[in-house]
């Protein structure tokens, strides 16, 4: 799913991309908003049943399927103020991979 182009005046500050049923188990939607560093896919992903549980492995293969093999994603966790848990879902932002000084690297 690639990133939609948006240079036209008065285009929103989100979109939705997407939207996947994914192995059965699990929902994904795929959003783009406007931010400072640009536009940014948001990957949403939660379990049909509503229950916790979406491993790091299920993650990783559905951010591959949604955002691509290459893309950097993040999750986040905020201020204890700025917490909002009002659903049993996991939020990955796609960064440009050149934007974090850190991470995990393999030699």
């Amino acid at each position: 799913m690639a990133p939609i182009k948006r240079e036209v005046a008065g285009t929103p500050r989100q979109s939705c991309l997407g939207r996947s049923d994914w192995s059965g188990e699990f929902e994904a939607q795929v959003t783009e908003s406007r931010t400072p560093i640009g536009w940014v896919r948001h990957l949403k992903v939660k379990r049909h049943d509503g229950r916790e549980g979406i491993g790091w492995d299920v993650l990783q293969s559905i951010k591959n399927e949604l955002l691509g093999p290459d893309a950097l994603a993040i999750e986040f966790y905020p201020p204890a103020h700025n917490v909002v848990d009002e659903t049993n879902m996991r939020h990955l932002w796609e960064v440009p991979t050149d934007l974090l000084p850190f991470g995990l690297h393999t030699r």
